[in-house]
């Protein structure tokens, strides 16, 4: 696993020891349109209480609030 960097290199220790995938459960690339690709969600996931509750459960920890 790479340690994660500021841009100028130097570590980026805000987040104390937490690794990347701890802190994130998607990334977005804004990098050039001809390689990007997108995609949707299923409409199942609308209704899917297990990834409510999870967001709920991140929306808490960042926010304090669901």
């Amino acid at each position: 696993m790479t340690a994660m960097g500021n841009y100028d290199g130097t570590p980026f220790t805000l987040c104390g020891d937490a690794i990347f995938a701890d802190m994130v459960d998607a990334i977005i690339y804004w990098g050039v349109e001809s390689k990007s690709c997108e995609s949707e969600p299923p409409e199942s996931i609308h209704r899917d209480e297990a990834y409510w509750a999870e967001l709920n459960r991140c929306s808490h920890i960042v926010r304090g609030e669901p």
